[in-house]
C-alpha cells in the first residue's frame, strides 16, 4: 500500500504541473509537423532503397564484396557485375582518374565511385543534382567495406560535365 500511495503522490504532482498556468506541454501542430517530416524522409529513403545499384568490380577484390554486403545489409538492391574491364567502365561513366577507387556503381543516371557511405548516396539520389556522379577516392580506412579505423573525415566529391568539387564531408 505504501508503494501504491507513493505512485499516487507522483501522479498528482504531475497532474498539478500540467494544469499549472503557463504550461504549454506538447503542441499538437508541432508534433504533427515533426511526424510529417519524419514520414517524408522515410519515404524518400525507401525510394532510394528501391533503386537497383549495379556495382562493377574485379572478382579478386574482397573489399568490394564487403561493400556489397554493407549495402545489402542496409536493404539496398545490388546487382553484382564482376569484370576485368574495371578501368574501361570507369572511363565510360566519366569518372576522373584521380577519383578512382576499386569499384564503380551505376545508379539511374549517376556513377558512385568507391566506398561511399550511404548518407552521401541518399543525398545524391534524393536531391538529384545535375551532375555525373560522386566519388570517395582511393580506399580510405574505416570507410564502408574497408577494414581499419577512420583516420580523417571522408571527402566525397561530385563530378559534373565541366568541373568537380566537394559534395559532402562525413
Amino acid at each position: 500500500m505504501v508503494v501504491l500511495g507513493g505512485i499516487a503522490v507522483v501522479v498528482l504532482a504531475v497532474l498539478a504541473l500540467i494544469m499549472a498556468p503557463g504550461f504549454e506541454g506538447n503542441k499538437m501542430g508541432e508534433t504533427e509537423e515533426v511526424e510529417k517530416a519524419g514520414m517524408v524522409e522515410n519515404t524518400e529513403v525507401m525510394k532510394v532503397k528501391a533503386i537497383e545499384f549495379e556495382i562493377y568490380y574485379s572478382p579478386a577484390c574482397n573489399c568490394c564484396k564487403r561493400y556489397i554486403a554493407y549495402l545489402r545489409g542496409l536493404n539496398y538492391t545490388v546487382k553484382q557485375i564482376e569484370t576485368s574491364e574495371v578501368a574501361e567502365i570507369k572511363n565510360s561513366f566519366g569518372v576522373p582518374r584521380d577519383l578512382w577507387s576499386c569499384h564503380t556503381i551505376k545508379a539511374e543516371d549517376y556513377f558512385i565511385e568507391g566506398h561511399v557511405p550511404v548518407e552521401a548516396i541518399q543525398k545524391l539520389m534524393i536531391e538529384k543534382p545535375n551532375i555525373k556522379g560522386i566519388a570517395l577516392p582511393k580506399m580510405p580506412p574505416g570507410s564502408p567495406g574497408m577494414g581499419g579505423n577512420k583516420t580523417e573525415p571522408f571527402r566525397i566529391y561530385y563530378v559534373s560535365e565541366s568541373e568537380k568539387g566537394e559534395f559532402m564531408i562525413i
